[in-house]
Formats: structure tokens, sequence, C-alpha cells
């Protein structure tokens, strides 16, 4: 971590897993979103997988963050949780139109933050 208590990535390859606990509305998933600090849009990463039973949740691939770039960038890492309409939204393969990650301007309706991560990008 730097001074400020950011994550320190490596470089633009590198991959974060992130694990904890949530109690999520019936109906609701978490997602892990990334804003840029250049231009803050949003981009949709991976949907957490819930462990049945559990208030327990992992994402086992966060990131890249960046390109070759990106070195000294600073990203935050969004916990979202979500309705099911805003899943849509989120993930691609819900969406009617095969939506590819494209980055968002805003979170869906639906959408609220739980938790953040600062993460610089370091070479």
């Amino acid at each position: 971590m730097d001074e400020q208590g950011c994550v320190i990535v490596a470089n633009e390859k590198m991959i974060l897993e992130l694990k904890g606990t949530a109690k999520l509305a019936k109906g609701a998933t978490l997602f892990e979103v990334t804003q840029g600090t250049k231009d803050s849009s949003l981009w949709p990463g991976p949907k957490a997988l819930m462990n049945a039973g559990e208030s327990t949740w992992s994402m086992p691939q966060v990131g890249p963050f960046g390109d070759k770039k990106s070195r000294g960038n600073r990203f935050t890492v969004l916990l979202v949780s979500v309705t099911p309409n805003a899943a849509r939204a989120l993930d691609p393969k819900a969406s009617a139109t095969g939506n590819d990650y494209k980055a968002l301007k805003e979170l869906p309706d639906g959408a609220a933050i739980e938790d953040q991560m600062c993460v610089v990008r370091a070479r």
C-alpha cells in the first residue's frame, strides 16, 4: 500500500482477488466496478461468487487496471450491490444487446456502492 492507503498493482496484467461478507436484499447481486480517475468512466467487472447459505463472497479476478500507458494512474474499485434490473446493465451476458463491458457514465438505477478501495498502477 502507498502512503494514502491505496493498493499498488505492479503492471497492466496484475489481477486482484477480493473477498468479504455482505448481507444483501433478496435477489440482489454484487458486482465490481472500476472507476478511472482521469475521466470517471465506470467499467463493470465481475459478478461476485456468493457462497450458498452464507453471507461470504469472492471475486477471484479483478482487473487488469489500465494499459501500458496507465503507469501512476489511480483507480477506484467499487463493490456495488444491484437489483436484477440493474445487473442487466452491468453484466453483458444478461444484456439483450450483448454489451461488451463498455464504460458507463453512471451506475444504473438499483445500484448502491457498498464499499470501495483505491488502486494505483506502479509501472
